[in-house]
């Protein structure tokens, strides 16, 4: 395997739309989870079962946000082109 696919596997690149877009997701997922978890485990008075419910969620979240889904990758990001630079011609008399 190449360096450069490794890194492709490894970095998961995604755009800053990308990134606002995950953020956003994942907080809504790991609340979301947070409050269910809690009241489950309120319900049952127990808080082993609070951590035991907010686990899938976490999983969730991990396959939703982590991989590089071509959603993520919509908005890309263009770098200006490098000028050409002119030769300089300096005389000394």
């Amino acid at each position: 395997m190449d360096t450069s696919q490794l890194e492709r596997f490894i970095e998961f690149p995604i755009d800053f739309k990308g990134q606002q877009l995950v953020e956003r997701i994942s907080y809504v997922l790991i609340t979301f989870g947070f409050i269910i978890s809690l009241f489950f485990g309120f319900a049952l008075q127990d808080i082993t079962y609070s951590f035991y419910a907010f686990i899938p969620f976490v999983l969730l979240s991990i396959i939703i946000v982590l991989p590089s889904y071509p959603a993520y990758n919509k908005n890309p990001t263009v770098f200006l082109k490098r000028p050409v630079s002119k030769p300089i011609n300096i005389e000394i008399n």
